[in-house]
């Protein structure tokens, strides 16, 4: 995984190409498998995130209403899966940071850490994860 000093992103697409992935549609990106098809990587939601150094991740607790049924969570689910079945868990991230509670807008993104699905709800989609 490429590492960089400022890893500040202007867009999505550009903060996935980064980490491998060439994104076609990043309102519609949730989650993607890179090009060579050997990583998974996940958007985060500074939001989400359980403490202030951003080692743990959880979309527990949310009430899913908005997103659980859409095709996006699904591809997500897929890909989360993905990373359990081959790489252990492991998983590339970006992190965004939202406008509002709402998500309405993302205000910044950039390259996160590698991190590691620690469990899933593969009926809705809600996660946890760990700084690998």
């Amino acid at each position: 995984m490429k590492t960089e000093h400022h890893p500040e992103c202007g867009t999505l697409t550009e903060a996935y190409a980064r980490q491998g992935a060439t994104v076609r549609n990043p309102r519609r990106t949730w989650s993607m498998v890179t090009d060579d098809g050997k990583a998974v990587v996940v958007t985060l939601w500074t939001d989400r995130f359980l403490d202030v150094e951003q080692t743990h991740y959880s979309t527990f607790g949310l009430s899913g209403q908005g997103w659980i049924d859409r095709p996006e969570n699904r591809r997500r689910i897929e890909h989360l899966q993905q990373a359990m079945s081959n790489r252990g868990g492991l998983f590339r991230s970006i992190i965004v940071t939202p406008s509002d509670a709402m998500h309405s807008s993302i205000v910044a993104r950039k390259v996160g850490p590698e991190m590691r699905v620690t469990k899933i709800d593969e009926a809705t989609g809600r996660f946890e994860a760990e700084r690998a």
